[in-house]
């Protein structure tokens, strides 16, 4: 590892021991706050967020809660107003979340009356299952960071430290819990709310299988060989087959930005779960932005523009490609577009002109899609929505098990 690589990882666990401190509930506290600001002239959206998180794990913000609140405002002021608002914002929430957990430290820390000790405890005042509520990852890093280190306050003197991991289990469940309600709805940044898990991804990924046998003969032909000594009445030698690989190729056509964008990392767990469980003989994934019009793109970013006409033509389309297209057709947004509706409806014609299979996969749940869009998109192409019994059936028409795709579809219409 050169010097400069491993400055960067002393950077990137540096910004996550801060990140630690200024913690990361209280920064999506603060960031749907700060949405509601009057100096706030533009509209901030999850994706924002999020891309303080990457920088976060790049290393950014690294050298203490302060440069980290800087890097906040950086990403997401735009003027001195909003700044000020920011930082004011971001070490009230600290200051208000440093107390919360001191006051609950210190009932902790109190001892219990006799009265409280001779009492038998009820079922009902048993106390909640931590283990069942609290993130372990969270609790294991704040347990050594709060036990293993002293840490000094901002006046000098030392912070409370716990005096058992009961204490750091308890603060930690009323750190997650007390959540305070931002605007109309209560909201929770949570990363495990996917309906479909990464694993359950690359379980249904093996099944896309496309079987061929190749190259040498390297494996023994069991009912070959059996076949063969019974006819001759003896075994000279056994009989070999070439190996069985999995000729499936994959595309990917992924719907990027606007509506799709708390589906990135949806999407990105679909296409990296592919990419390294599936052993496919070839993936190759490409972007758009609501319908392709005159190119497709080959990176996320939406760079790196191909013509749709050189995109038909290039060989990782053909009568055994399946093309897989991840988008919600509008149904996030719930509005029926009748031009969109008849693009997607011609391209989607053009793909069946050079590919042997198509299914579609939408992350919102099949009742989102009455009158809109993706109701009418959904007449022209298997479409599914992004869950296990979703992804398994749509893997199925990228098979060609029409008929099982078939079964399945009535029965999700049937639930819907």
């Amino acid at each position: 590892m050169t010097n400069e690589q491993s400055g960067a990882a002393d950077r990137a666990a540096n910004a996550a021991d801060v990140f630690g401190k200024l913690h990361k509930q209280t920064l999506f506290r603060a960031f749907c706050a700060f949405r509601r600001s009057p100096h706030l002239d533009c509209k901030l959206g999850i994706d924002d967020f999020m891309i303080l998180i990457e920088a976060i794990g790049a290393g950014l913000g690294a050298d203490g809660p302060g440069a980290l609140a800087q890097l906040c405002a950086t990403l997401w002021a735009k003027t001195p107003e909003q700044t000020t608002d920011l930082l004011k914002l971001l070490r009230d929430l600290q200051q208000q979340e440093e107390a919360e957990l001191a006051a609950l430290a210190a009932s902790i820390a109190a001892p219990k009356t006799p009265l409280e000790q001779d009492t038998p405890k009820r079922k009902d005042d048993e106390a909640p299952n931590i283990a069942r509520d609290v993130n372990t990852d969270t609790i294991s890093q704040n347990t050594s960071e709060k036990t293993t280190r002293p840490h000094e306050a901002e006046d000098g003197g030392e912070e409370w430290q716990p005096e058992s991991l009961d204490a750091v289990l308890a603060l930690q469940m009323a750190r997650e819990r007390n959540l305070r309600v931002l605007g109309d709805q209560p909201l929770t940044l949570r990363t495990d709310y996917m309906p479909v898990s990464r694993r359950q991804m690359g379980q249904s990924w093996r099944y896309l299988r496309r079987p061929l046998r190749e190259g040498p003969r390297t494996e023994l032909d069991l009912p070959a060989t059996i076949q063969k000594a019974a006819r001759e009445g003896l075994m000279l030698a056994p009989v070999r087959a070439r190996r069985n690989e999995n000729h499936a190729a994959l595309l990917m056509l992924i719907d990027r930005d606007g509506s799709m964008v708390p589906f990135h990392g949806l999407t990105r767990d679909l296409l990296d779960t592919a990419q390294n469980e599936g052993k496919l003989r070839s993936l190759n994934p490409f972007y758009f932005h609501d319908c392709p019009d005159a190119h497709v793109f080959a990176d996320a970013g939406r760079v790196d523009g191909i013509a749709k006409e050189d995109w038909f033509r290039a060989p990782c389309f053909g009568p055994r490609t399946a093309v897989l297209i991840v988008s919600d057709a509008g149904a996030a947004r719930g509005k029926l577009e009748a031009e969109r509706a008849l693009h997607t409806q011609l391209f989607i014609q053009e793909i069946r002109l050079h590919a042997g299979y198509v299914a579609w996969l939408n992350p919102m749940p099949r009742h989102r899609w009455r009158n809109t869009t993706a109701e009418q998109v959904a007449q022209h192409v298997p479409m599914f929505d992004l869950s296990r019994a979703g992804l398994d059936t749509a893997i199925n028409v990228l098979r060609g098990r029409n008929s099982i795709a078939a079964a399945a579809m009535r029965a999700m219409s049937v639930r819907a």
